[in-house]
């Protein structure tokens, strides 16, 4: 027998193996699925009690996410007014205070500071309302509480979910490799910030579609509600970050892959994902909305600082795509800097439109000469000029058009920090944490197997998380970006279950008498 010979028939056991593994037929206890529960709960408490030790080493570093959101609390919280904040120092913290400063301080009065709502995303407000209500007071507001209970409740599904479908021993190994993701900790637990939400969102996610993934026939009723549960999680998510949105691909690609169903059947749900993620996202637009224009009525009426200008949903889309290329697209002048966006955009505007971009006021620089009011208040940013997107699309369009090489040498090496640029897969527990040998390459060689196993749930686990690592790919790769994608956690769960499968297999074969 030669070498290929060998390759193949070792290829075509290790895939027999996987197929007998990919059953999902360990015993369900309910009493391990409660204990488990428990377990998972107060594991992630020790995290947040010893968030001050947490490893700070992979963390965002490449976007702000938030600045002074959680000022705005305290008139939501008071008097359903937002966004409106005080610039008075320890306002008092009782609804007849707030009161109080609408007569006798409404030159205090704001609906921006440090342009922290002027990219959209007013979402950012819910999990620090959150706080608040668990406080019975606004009194310094934090993400943080919100963040750690989706996060662990998001824990708590995937290994309900995989309990469901006869996979515990997969569901433990997922919950602890995912749980102990270095990044997650540390955005989710550590930092007051929202960074979190793109791996949380792709856990519950996954939790929600194993039963879809999973060869058994889930019922009709939750075959119909899934898309549409899926599209209104993500459409509320949206109102606080972007990122987390990429994962309604892998929804779609599911429903596209149940075989199972009629295709129309699945066109309806990829359709009714969509939809519901759209009227989502656009009813909470709305309702933010107005209550902007409540808000500034209101601070007109008393003498406030109502704000003029222009609202945004959500983070404007060529700026940081044009910035984004200076992570390996120097060729044609990108750079991740505003600066040097704002420099190539300049002489554009001023010459085919006849406008002028305000000065940045960050990092020591001058004051800007222009303000969206005249007690200059709210000052213009340069973004805010009509015509700056397109100006940047318009390069980006045109380099990558003339030159696709170059831009395919740029996804290349994207892709390549994707792979080998991961956070380390851990089994963390409190301060201490223990590093599983782990590559992103082994990812395609497992999917393989998975695929020609006909294993559609232990594949689809493989792949589901992909999605988080759509922004390391189109925007940009630097900064710790690539640390949104898990899928290593998940290749490691799936691959150590596999090999305690068929090691149970071959040890109770070798004590089974052997019949002659």
């Amino acid at each position: 027998m030669n070498g290929t010979s060998k390759l193949r028939q070792t290829w075509g056991l290790l895939v027999v193996s996987v197929r007998r593994s990919a059953t999902g037929s360990q015993h369900r206890s309910v009493w391990v699925l409660v204990a488990a529960l428990i377990v998972i709960c107060g594991w992630q408490y020790g995290f947040s009690r010893r968030s001050a030790f947490l490893d700070s080493t992979y963390r965002n570093a490449a976007a702000s996410g938030v600045h002074d959101d959680g000022k705005f609390v305290y008139f939501l919280y008071y008097l359903n007014v937002f966004p409106v904040a005080t610039t008075l120092p320890n306002p008092p913290l009782r609804e007849e205070g707030a009161r109080s400063l609408l007569v006798h301080h409404p030159s205090t009065l704001v609906q921006d500071l440090n342009w922290t709502w002027f990219e959209g995303d007013r979402g950012k407000i819910l999990p620090y309302l959150f706080d608040a209500w668990l406080k019975g007071e606004p009194r310094n507001p934090s993400v943080r509480p919100f963040n750690r209970l989706a996060f662990t409740l998001a824990l708590c599904a995937l290994f309900a979910s995989l309990w469901l479908v006869g996979q515990p021993l997969l569901g433990g190994f997922a919950v602890l490799f995912l749980g102990s993701n270095p990044f997650q900790l540390y955005e989710v637990h550590a930092r007051e910030n929202v960074h979190g939400w793109t791996i949380t969102i792709a856990v519950l996610m996954l939790a929600l579609h194993v039963p879809a993934l999973a060869r058994r026939r889930p019922d009709s009723r939750y075959l119909w509600l899934l898309p549409v549960m899926s599209g209104v999680l993500l459409g509320t998510v949206r109102t606080i970050r972007s990122e987390p949105v990429a994962i309604i691909v892998s929804a779609a690609v599911a429903y596209a892959c149940l075989n199972e169903l009629p295709w129309r059947r699945r066109s309806v749900m990829v359709a009714a994902l969509a939809a519901s993620f759209v009227l989502t996202n656009a009813a909470w637009n709305r309702w933010f909305v107005s209550k902007h224009e409540e808000a500034k009525a209101l601070l007109t009426r008393v003498g406030g600082h109502p704000f003029p200008g222009p609202i945004r949903a959500h983070h404007a889309f060529w700026h940081p795509i044009w910035c984004g290329l200076g992570d390996f697209g120097q060729k044609y002048g990108y750079a991740w800097r505003d600066e040097e966006a704002l420099a190539y955009a300049a002489p554009i505007l001023e010459e085919k439109y006849d406008q002028t971009l305000p000065r940045l006021a960050w990092d020591g620089d001058l004051p800007p000469e222009e303000y969206w009011d005249e007690r200059k208040v709210y000052k213009k940013l340069p973004f805010d000029v009509p015509h700056y997107g397109e100006v940047l699309r318009s390069k980006i369009l045109r380099d990558v058009s003339h030159d696709p090489l170059w831009y395919a040498g740029v996804l290349a090496r994207r892709l390549w920090r994707i792979v080998f640029e991961t956070t380390p897969v851990r089994v963390a527990v409190g301060t201490q944490a223990w590093t599983v040998p782990m590559h992103g390459l082994l990812l395609f060689p497992l999917a393989a197997m998975l695929y020609a196993a006909g294993s559609r749930l232990l594949l689809g686990m493989v792949l589901f998380t992909l999605p988080t690592c759509l922004p390391a790919l189109i925007v940009f790769s630097g900064m710790g970006m690539t640390y949104y994608g898990v899928y290593q956690a998940l290749v490691a769960a799936v691959g150590l279950t596999l090999a305690i499968e068929n090691f149970g297999r071959w040890t109770r074969q070798r004590r089974t008498p052997q019949l002659e």
